[in-house]
Order: C-alpha cells, then sequence, then structure tokens
C-alpha cells in the first residue's frame, strides 16, 4: 500500500511540473539552446515575435509595412516574366508558319533569267533550300555550284531561314498574311546544247505579245551567254575545284560573253550588223519568204476567227445606202398598189436596222437554235416538226450509206454512189 501511494505522489508531481512548465511557456518567451524565444524562426520562416498571443492561446501572424512591400515586388516579377513567356509563345508560333522565299538569278536578260519560288519552314537551313533548288532548276545543277545571296552577302550552308528575317521584318510581316524574301542565286545559267530548244517556250511568250518582243540584242546576250555557260562547265568538269569562288561569276561570264559578242561583229559586216539591229516592225499581215515560196503570214486559227466573225458583223455601208435609196425611189415611182408601195417603204430603213450587229447576233442565235433546237423548244412544236429538227444527220448518212461512208463530204459521196451504180448495172 506504501509503495502504491509514493507511485500516485511522483505521478502526481510530474504531473504539475508538467502544468507549470506549459504554463510559463505560453505567457513568457524561453531560451531555446541558448538563443532568446523571439529569435526563434518559425517554420514559416517568419520571426516568433511577429506573433502575438489572443484569446484562447491562438496566435495571428502580423507582417511590418516592409515585407507588404516585398510582396508587391515579387507579384511585379511574377507579371513581367508571364508577360515574357506570352512572347516567347507567339514568336514560336510564328515560327512554325511557312515562309516564301523568292529566288531568282539577276542576269539582265529575260531569256536567261531564272525565278523559283518556295515555301520553308523557319527551321530549315540554307543546304536543304540548295538540295531543293537544283532539283527544280532546269537541267539540274549540282549544289556545289549554287550560291545564295541575300543583301549583298553570301549565305553560309548550315545558316537557318529564321535567321534571315530581323524582328522589325516579323512585326511588318503580322500585318501580312505571309512572310516573304527575295534571294538572289548566283550560279551559272541553264545550258542548252543546241541554242533555243529549251528555250521555246519563252520565246514565244515573247513573241505573242508585240510590245514585250525580244530584240536582237538581247538574243545575242542570251546565245553568248549560253555558250560561255557551256564553257564554264567543260571548265568544271575537268577541276571541279575550279567553281569554288562564284563571287564574281556573273561579272566573269557577262565579259567573256561581250568579247565573243565583239569578235562576232568584226567578223560580220558594218552593213549586215546594223540592218540585223533593226527594230522589226510587227503587224498582222507580215509577208515571209520560206524557200523559193512566198507567201503573207495571217496568224492561226484564232487570227482567222476573229477576223471571220469581224467580216461577218461589219457593215457595208456603201451597199446599205444603195439598197435604201433603191427601195424609197421604187416604193415611191415603181408600186402598183398600195400595199406594194407600203412595203418597199418599209423595207427602206430595215437596210440599217438588220445591218446593225445585235440584229445580226440574234440572227445567228436564232438560226443555231433551229438547227440544235432544246428540247423544250421542241416540247411546243407538233410531232412533225420535232422530227425534222431533231433529226441527226451523222445517223441518217449511216442509215444510207454504211459506216464506211461515214465522214465523206462532196465529190467522194458523189463518187460512192457512182460506183454502187456501175456496180449494180454490171450485176445486171
Amino acid at each position: 500500500m506504501r509503495n502504491s501511494l509514493a507511485g500516485w505522489r511522483t505521478l502526481i508531481l510530474i504531473a504539475l511540473i508538467i502544468a507549470c512548465s506549459l504554463k510559463t511557456s505560453s505567457c513568457k518567451p524561453v531560451a531555446s539552446f541558448g538563443v532568446p524565444r523571439a529569435q526563434v524562426i518559425n517554420r514559416f520562416g517568419r520571426s516568433q515575435s511577429s506573433f502575438e498571443t489572443l484569446r484562447g492561446g491562438s496566435t495571428a501572424p502580423q507582417f511590418p509595412d516592409e515585407e507588404d512591400g516585398e510582396d508587391e515586388e515579387e507579384e511585379e516579377e511574377d507579371d513581367a516574366n508571364e508577360m515574357e513567356e506570352e512572347k516567347v509563345d507567339s514568336k514560336t508560333s510564328i515560327s512554325a508558319k511557312p515562309v516564301r522565299l523568292l529566288v531568282q538569278t539577276n542576269w539582265g536578260n529575260p531569256v536567261i533569267d531564272l525565278q523559283v519560288e518556295l515555301n520553308a519552314k523557319r527551321d530549315r537551313n540554307v543546304a536543304s533550300l540548295k538540295k531543293s533548288l537544283s532539283r527544280l532548276l532546269p537541267g539540274r545543277p549540282p549544289i556545289v555550284s549554287l550560291q545564295l545571296v541575300s543583301e549583298g552577302r553570301v549565305l553560309d550552308d548550315e545558316m537557318l531561314v529564321d535567321e534571315l528575317f530581323d524582328d522589325e521584318d516579323e512585326d511588318e510581316d503580322e500585318e501580312e498574311e505571309e512572310t516573304s524574301k527575295t534571294l538572289l542565286l548566283n550560279s551559272i545559267p541553264p545550258v542548252d546544247p543546241k541554242f533555243a530548244l529549251e528555250l521555246v517556250p519563252k520565246l514565244k511568250a515573247h513573241m505573242e505579245d508585240d510590245e514585250d518582243t525580244l530584240t536582237t540584242e538581247e538574243l545575242l546576250d542570251a546565245y553568248f551567254l549560253n555558250q560561255v555557260a557551256i564553257a564554264r562547265n567543260g571548265q568544271l568538269l575537268d577541276n571541279p575545284e575550279a567553281g569554288s569562288s562564284t563571287a564574281v561569276l556573273k561579272f566573269e561570264m557577262k565579259e567573256k560573253a561581250d568579247a565573243l559578242q565583239e569578235q562576232l561583229k568584226v567578223d560580220v559586216p558594218e552593213e549586215v550588223w546594223q540592218k540585223s539591229l533593226e527594230s522589226v516592225q510587227r503587224n498582222r499581215q507580215t509577208e515571209e519568204f520560206r524557200g523559193q515560196r512566198y507567201r503573207s503570214g495571217k496568224g492561226g486559227a484564232r487570227t482567222n476567227l476573229k477576223k471571220s466573225i469581224q467580216h461577218n458583223l461589219n457593215i457595208d455601208w456603201g451597199e446599205t445606202i444603195r439598197n435604201f435609196l433603191l427601195f424609197l425611189f421604187f416604193g415611191y415611182f415603181g408600186g402598183k398598189a398600195t400595199i406594194s408601195r407600203r412595203l418597199m417603204l418599209l423595207c427602206a430603213p430595215l437596210c440599217f436596222i438588220l445591218q446593225a450587229r445585235p440584229v445580226k447576233i440574234l440572227a445567228k442565235v436564232l438560226f443555231y437554235m433551229f438547227h440544235n433546237p432544246p428540247g423544250i423548244v421542241l416540247s411546243l412544236l407538233p410531232a412533225p416538226q420535232q422530227t425534222m429538227l431533231s433529226m441527226d444527220e451523222d445517223e441518217a448518212y449511216v442509215a444510207l450509206y454504211g459506216h464506211r461512208e461515214t465522214g465523206k463530204e462532196g465529190s467522194e459521196m458523189n463518187e460512192s454512189e457512182d460506183s454502187d451504180d456501175g456496180r449494180e448495172e454490171n450485176e445486171e
């Protein structure tokens, strides 16, 4: 019993000591490891002195004004970082769009100059652009002989397309639908071993337009540039390293072409040279000599069709006035009955009305409708007229003469009929 009472006493004393210690710690700051309680940093990173004891033993943080200013600065920094991230996202979205590259040469000759349009992504390099150009250009020139120039500087193979565009250019191009850039191609012109075989489409395109007709000087420049390009390619085949320095390729080839042209000018008499350089007067009725035959060039099928339509729609004023006066004269003096005189007098103004172009076009349309009438018009006519107007001439020829004679006209049809009649007489 005594031992149990002593144990309970010790437990009660320990409980009282613990209660007193808790009460003193809640009221006064105590030292912790030799450091005052006011300087102990809590788990929120704040000083314990910034907390205040409230009712019920709860604590609430009280931050000084300096810490509020620091929070505002941190919020401003966060906003600035968000703005920078948005700008980076917008740039990445712009860089994802393809750009339009216009690659062209500057030889100054419409026959030799080339122009290629490429839609490339910004992450492509110049080497990939050269590879695409070598496949698109006529003759498929080697990649080594191609050089791209932008604003006077030769582009390296490792350079990206995105580096060609500045930030100012991007801001201007944001307003436009598509970003574009023009590059100069410094390479040997495409070689045509037999001059003008591959250049015929360009020559025809210039010849059809009278205002943009090629002059003799431009054709001579194109011919000699083609010859110099052939010689240059031969040098590259013998020595591939000779094509490494192509910075002044255009000027070198132009000088050689001019030298060849001067040599030809020395060999040709001056009168012939001056006459060949004279501008040719082009018109619709150009006269040509072909061998020993003399002919007048009147154009092709399209020109002839235009001329025939214009001829049919033109008004013959001489005949029209003559017929008008004749109808007036015979209508006033020659008619025996009043009806005939009135009819002739009414025909006098019809000479001008029927010559009008709208009336002529309407008459041709009506004639075509009678020859090929629409189904809605045929449905309004009686059955005999429908059969007559809907008759197919080809089927009628096949029914009469057979498939062998279909397509023959005129004398051929008559000859076939005569031969058939002769055979029948012989059989009889």
